[in-house]
C-alpha cells in the first residue's frame, strides 16, 4: 500500500513539474551566436538571418535565443561551450571538431573594379592590389591572410565603393546585390564586375558542438533546412529580402 502511495505521489509531483516548468524540460532554448552583418543581422529583431532563425524556430519547435557579439567573441564563447550554435558558420573559420547542418546557402563573392581595369577572377589576380572588404563579412583566408595582398576594411559596401571610385582601393570584394543597391543609392556608374563568374563561393551552415545533443540538433535543423529549400523558402529569404 505504501509503495503504491509513494508511486502516486511521485507521478503527481513529476506531472506538476512538467506543468509548471514546461519550457525548461520540453523546449530548452538553444543559444545561437551571430554578429552584426549589414542587411543580414541588424539587431536581434531585424535582418535576413533573423527571419531565418524565426522560421527555423517554427519548423523545429525549438526556442532560439539570439546573442550578438563580434565574430571573434562569438567563436570564443562557442569554444567555451557558452553558445550552442554558430551562424553563419563556414569552413574557413570553424574548427574541425564540429557538427555541421545542411548548408543553408552558398555565398557568391564578386570582384568589382573601375571601368577599364581587368576584373580579378582568382587570388593570384589580386597580387600587389589594395583590396576593400566589409567588416563582419567572411572572405577566403587565401585573401585575408595573403602577404601579397593589402586588405582594408570599411563598415559598409557604400564606403568601399566610394574608396574604389576615389582610387583608394584597386578592387572590392562583396555581395553582388548589396553592391548593386549601393551603386544606385550613391549614383556611381563606372564600377564593373564579371557577372558570369563569382570570385569565390562559400558554403554557410549552422555549427553545433560535437556531442550527442549537438548531433541531434544538427539533424533537426538539417531536416528543417532541406524542407525549406524544397518549399523555396530559403531562396526567398536569402535572395529577395
Amino acid at each position: 500500500m505504501r509503495s503504491k502511495l509513494f508511486l502516486f505521489i511521485f507521478l503527481y509531483l513529476f506531472g506538476m513539474t512538467l506543468f509548471i516548468f514546461p519550457h525548461d524540460l520540453l523546449a530548452q532554448s538553444q543559444v545561437l551566436g551571430t554578429w552584426y552583418i549589414p542587411h543580414y543581422v541588424e539587431n536581434k529583431d531585424s535582418g535576413v538571418f533573423i527571419d531565418l532563425f524565426k522560421r527555423l524556430e517554427n519548423r523545429t519547435g525549438k526556442n532560439i535565443e539570439i546573442k550578438i557579439y563580434p565574430p571573434k567573441r562569438s567563436m570564443l564563447l562557442f569554444n567555451e561551450n557558452k553558445l550552442d550554435i554558430i551562424f553563419p558558420a563556414m569552413d574557413i573559420h570553424m574548427p574541425k571538431n564540429i557538427i555541421k547542418s545542411e548548408f543553408v546557402f552558398q555565398k557568391e563573392i564578386y570582384a568589382f573594379v573601375l571601368e577599364g581595369e581587368p576584373v580579378p577572377l582568382s587570388v593570384e589576380d589580386l597580387t600587389g592590389k589594395k583590396v576593400g572588404l566589409v567588416s563582419g563579412y567572411s572572405y577566403p583566408k587565401s585573401v585575408t591572410h595573403s602577404k601579397d595582398i593589402e586588405v582594408d576594411y570599411s563598415n559598409s559596401p557604400i564606403n568601399n565603393i566610394r574608396k574604389l571610385n576615389a582610387g583608394r582601393f584597386d578592387v572590392i570584394l562583396d555581395d553582388i546585390r548589396l553592391v548593386e543597391d549601393a551603386l544606385i543609392k550613391i549614383g556611381i556608374k563606372n564600377v564593373i564586375y564579371n557577372h558570369k563568374k563569382p570570385f569565390a563561393l562559400i558554403d554557410f551552415y549552422f555549427a553545433f558542438h560535437s556531442t550527442p545533443e549537438g548531433e541531434r540538433m544538427a539533424n533537426l535543423f538539417s531536416k528543417a533546412i532541406r524542407e525549406m529549400k524544397a518549399d523555396g523558402i530559403i531562396k526567398k529569404i536569402i535572395m529577395t529580402e
